[in-house]
């Protein structure tokens, strides 16, 4: 996190670089966010421009106003918003762990987070189930619905919330 003078950039790891107005610290408000291309780990601020260090993307630079013109985005209304995150570690190896997959939802719906292979074959349903409004992560073992290691390659999850699909790639490495 970075603080210029009544506004915090927070580096927010699934969600990308969050500002928040700290104007009254009693009230902290978020005014604006924009997502990074996979794992936002920290944030610098220097004159007029946010220095993001992003997983495995590197430095990204933002502008730290809040407007229209910049890639910083408004919250919606309620404060979320439909977004699916890159999974990380990415590539990732099963044997050592999972991936972690961090997506968003705008309102309580059903979402459903499936794994594909690349001829698009379903792999293995992470979850399936009614969640809240808010920030979520799921994890993916690299393995099968049969909890059998699936083989190095490259793998896709998609996120279904409601009217919102979107998928994203990954690789699996042994």
């Amino acid at each position: 996190m970075a603080v210029a003078g009544t506004h915090a950039y927070v580096a927010d790891g699934y969600f990308g670089l969050q500002v928040v107005d700290i104007s009254n610290p009693a009230s902290p408000t978020l005014i604006g966010s924009t997502d990074t291309p996979s794992f936002a780990r920290g944030v610098a601020v220097a004159g007029t421009h946010a220095y993001v260090a992003d997983g495995y993307f590197g430095l990204q630079i933002l502008p730290t106003q809040c407007q229209p013109s910049t890639p910083v985005e408004a919250p919606s209304a309620i404060g979320h918003r439909d977004w699916l995150g890159q999974s990380h570690p990415n590539p990732f190896r099963g044997e050592s762990g999972s991936t972690a997959i961090g997506f968003e939802l705008a309102q309580r719906t059903r979402a459903a987070l499936r794994v594909f292979d690349a001829s698009g074959r379903l792999v293995r349903i992470v979850l399936d189930e009614t969640l809240e409004a808010g920030a979520h992560a799921a994890f993916w073992d690299g393995r099968n619905a049969r909890g059998r290691a699936v083989a190095t390659g490259v793998y896709f999850y998609r996120l279904d919330a409601g009217k919102f699909s979107e998928t994203r790639p990954l690789v699996r490495l042994r």
